[in-house]
């Protein structure tokens, strides 16, 4: 699982209807990017058989395709062009508010952080990305 956005809340008295871009946080784009917490992934869907970022998918796509990195912050993830990336601040700022100890992740094999420098390496199946109290 990766880390996921808090879901914009519904305007009141407007027609719901997909926006055509997801919400962006951060300089120029609106709203700084929050956490969700257990709670809103509770009540979200599925967001079909691809989610595509947009709308009701939005926070399925974050849960999918959002990536740790060893930089603090959480932002866009432009290096998938969906999702986001996520330190360990935000990871422990995740647990913290959810009372958690762990996330588990089992997406990313050994052949895509040959790429990456900066998190270590599963070649004996895991690695530790996030090491927090």
């Amino acid at each position: 699982m990766g880390l996921f956005r808090r879901p914009p809340e519904p305007k009141r008295g407007a027609k719901r209807r997909k926006p055509s871009q997801p919400a962006r946080g951060g300089p120029g784009g609106g709203s700084a990017l929050v956490p969700g917490s257990l709670e809103d992934l509770r009540r979200a869907t599925k967001g079909g058989m691809d989610p595509d970022g947009c709308g009701t998918s939005l926070l399925a796509t974050d849960v999918l395709w959002s990536d740790p990195v060893a930089e603090p912050g959480f932002s866009e993830n432009e290096a998938r062009g969906v999702g986001l990336v996520f330190g360990p601040d935000v990871t422990e700022a995740f647990l913290t508010a959810n009372r958690l100890r762990l996330i588990l992740r089992s997406h990313e094999g050994p052949d895509a952080r040959d790429k990456r420098s900066d998190l270590p390496q599963v070649l004996q199946g895991w690695s530790l990305d996030h090491d927090t109290p």
